[in-house]
C-alpha cells in the first residue's frame, strides 16, 4: 500500500514529538515533587525500561574459603558542595555474608548506612517547619537538603528500624520501615534504576542517554554470563560546625557487584566466582565508570536526592543514638 506525502510527514513529526516526549519524561529535571506525579514518573521509566536484577529467596551457605583481597578505586569530587569519596570493591565470602545477615537479602540496590560523624555534643533538637531548618542545642543551626514530607517520611521509618534502602529485581525491596510509595522510597527506586541501567547497559534506556566523558555503557559478550547484583551503599557522613552552622562536610559511597546463581527459581550469591573473582570486565568497566565519574553523577538529581536522604538518614540515628524522639521533633 503507497502511503501518500502527508502520512510520511505527519508520522515523522508524531516520531519527533513521542521521543522528545520521552527524553523530557526520563530526564525530567528537577523530579516530581508530590507523590502522584513522582509514582506515575517512576512507573513509566520502569516499564518502558525494565531492569530486572535477580534477587536471592534463601539462606546464604559459606563455605570455608580463602578470600582475596578487595580492589580499591578512591576517587574524591570536588563538584558537588561537600567531599564525595567514590570507591569501588570487588566481594568477598566474608563482605556479603555480613551483607546477607544485615538485611536478610543481597541489595541490588540503594542501601543508606552510618551515623553522623561530628555531631557528638548534640544532645537537643529542635524543628522548626516554616524555615524547614533543625536548631542544634539552641546555638547551631543547620538547614534540611529535603522537604518536610521526604524528612517525616524517612524520621517516621528511621524511628522503627535503622535499615533504609530499596532494591529492584524480579519484585521491588524495601529495606527498613521506609513506606512503599512514599516520596523518599520512590526517589531511591528511581536512583536505583539510574545506575542499574549504566552498570548491565540497559540499551534502550542507554541510547536516550549521554555520559562524562562520552563514556557508552559497554555489553557484556562474555560466556556463561550468569546473574549479577549491582550494590550501591552511601555512607560515612561527615558533619562540621563553621560559626552558627551545621553542614555537611563529606560522604562516601561503595560500589560493588556481586556474582549470584539461580537455583530452583531463586538467586543466591555465587561462592565459586566470588572466590575466583569471575565478575565480567564490561559490568565492572561500567560499575568503575560511575566512581570515577562521581563528581559528574554527583549533580545528576536522582544521586541529589540519594545522598541527601543518606545524609538525613544519618542525622536520624545519631538522634536515635542519644535518645531523642524522631517522631517528636519532626512532629
Amino acid at each position: 500500500m503507497k502511503r501518500s506525502i502527508y502520512t510520511v510527514f505527519l508520522s515523522g513529526i508524531l516520531m519527533l514529538f513521542s521521543e522528545t516526549w520521552l527524553h523530557s519524561a526520563i530526564f525530567q529535571e528537577p523530579l516530581p515533587q508530590d507523590t502522584k506525579t513522582l509514582k506515575t514518573h517512576y512507573l513509566f521509566i520502569k516499564d518502558n525500561f525494565p531492569q530486572p536484577l535477580p534477587k536471592p529467596a534463601a539462606p546464604l551457605e559459606t563455605p570455608q574459603l580463602p578470600q582475596e583481597p578487595a580492589v580499591k578505586t578512591p576517587v574524591p569530587s570536588s563538584a558537588s558542595p561537600f567531599h564525595i569519596t567514590s570507591v569501588y570493591i570487588r566481594p568477598t565470602l566474608g563482605s556479603v555474608t555480613q551483607l546477607f545477615r544485615k538485611y536478610k537479602d543481597i541489595p541490588g540496590g540503594i542501601t543508606l548506612e552510618g551515623t553522623a560523624a561530628g555531631l557528638d555534643e548534640i544532645n537537643e533538637v529542635l524543628y522548626d517547619p516554616q524555615k524547614n531548618i533543625f536548631v542544634l542545642n539552641r546555638k547551631w543551626i543547620y538547614e534540611n537538603p529535603l522537604s518536610h514530607a521526604e524528612t517525616k517520611a524517612l524520621f517516621l521509618a528511621m524511628d522503627q528500624d535503622d535499615l533504609a534502602g530499596v532494591s529492584l529485581g524480579d519484585t521491588d525491596a524495601t529495606y527498613g520501615a521506609l513506606e512503599e510509595g512514599s516520596i523518599p522510597c520512590i526517589n531511591l527506586k528511581m536512583a536505583d534504576h539510574f545506575l542499574g541501567c549504566i552498570v548491565f547497559s540497559n540499551q534502550s534506556w542507554v541510547k536516550q542517554h549521554t555520559f562524562p566523558g562520552g563514556y557508552r555503557p559497554k555489553n557484556n559478550s562474555e560466556s556463561g554470563r550468569g546473574y549479577y547484583s549491582a550494590y550501591f551503599n552511601f555512607r560515612d557522613y561527615v558533619f562540621k560546625k563553621e560559626n552558627d552552622k551545621v553542614k555537611l562536610e563529606e560522604a562516601r559511597m561503595i560500589a560493588t557487584l556481586i556474582p549470584l546463581t539461580k537455583s530452583n527459581s531463586r538467586y543466591l550469591p555465587d561462592s565459586r566466582k566470588i572466590v575466583k573473582e569471575m565478575i565480567p570486565e564490561a559490568y565492572e568497566s561500567n560499575i568503575r565508570h560511575i566512581t570515577s565519574e562521581i563528581s559528574s553523577y554527583s549533580t545528576d538529581s536522582r544521586l541529589q536526592k540519594v545522598f541527601a536522604y543518606g545524609e538525613m538518614a544519618s542525622f536520624a540515628r545519631t538522634l536515635k543514638e542519644k535518645g531523642l524522639s524522631l517522631s517528636g521533633i519532626i512532629g
